[in-house]
């Protein structure tokens, strides 16, 4: 229950805390006090208190990215779960998961490319885009094969970590998530794939192991909802539009 606290934006976590946890200490968490806390985290970071502001309501635009990194990741996760369990493979099932992608790119696009993080962006798309180059460029099957097993998971794992960043997540924690949607995965599904034959058993078990790339991206999207993402048709943080005075 301790580590509900964790939720809470790190402005808050400064203020409160220590409070908090030593409240915690002094008698057994209930269900209860977890829902509560939850709530209360959610409500921190939709209502920010900034000290000497005030409260400022996050524009709708700020919401969109999350809430499409939200839906690909529904997506995504319920196309591939679906695939691994059903009894026939066969079918067209297997659109959404492109539709989830289109959708993951599409949430990438945000101020933040040009904010601090414009050299770690610039690397990743630009990794991004030579993989996806060189697979489709490649005409010799052994090299293809070869540079698809590297290739993509740069790719996922690329955009993973872009938005990633895009929602304020530490490095510590985009590694992890990474680590836990991307590297583990591929670990565990290139020796399958190639130890075994293209079987159905061995495809419904390469399908059910990248649903955590869905569920880091549900993460993910929910993440940006609550704190709001600038998107890159508003304009720049700390500049204000001048009012226009009637004629």
């Amino acid at each position: 229950m301790r580590a509900l606290v964790r939720l809470y934006p790190r402005r808050w976590r400064d203020r409160y805390e220590s409070e908090i946890l030593a409240l915690l200490d002094e008698r057994p968490m209930s269900i209860a006090d977890g829902i509560d806390l939850v709530r209360g985290a959610l409500d921190a970071h939709l209502h920010p208190q900034v000290p000497g502001r005030a409260r400022t309501a996050q524009p709708l635009t700020h919401r969109i990215p999350g809430l499409v990194a939200l839906t690909a990741g529904l997506l995504w996760t319920w196309n591939l779960a679906y695939l691994a369990l059903r009894a026939d493979l066969a079918g067209d099932w297997g659109s959404l998961a492109g539709i989830a992608f289109v959708l993951m790119l599409l949430s990438l696009p945000g101020d933040y490319m040009a904010a601090g993080h414009g050299r770690r962006v610039a690397i990743g798309l630009g990794v991004i885009a030579a993989c996806f180059v060189g697979i489709a460029a490649i005409p010799a099957l052994p090299i293809k094969v070869v540079l698809a097993a590297i290739g993509y998971p740069l790719i996922f794992g690329g955009m993973l970590g872009l938005a990633a960043v895009r929602a304020g997540i530490g490095s510590r924690g985009r590694w992890r998530l990474i680590g836990l949607a991307i590297a583990l995965p591929v670990m565990i599904g290139i020796p399958v794939a190639i130890g075994v034959t293209a079987t159905s058993p061995s495809i419904r078990l390469l399908y059910a192991l990248i649903i955590p790339y869905g569920l880091a991206w549900l993460l993910i999207g929910l993440r940006m909802a609550i704190r709001g993402a600038p998107t890159i048709i508003d304009p720049p943080a700390g500049i204000v539009e001048p009012e226009v005075q009637p004629a």
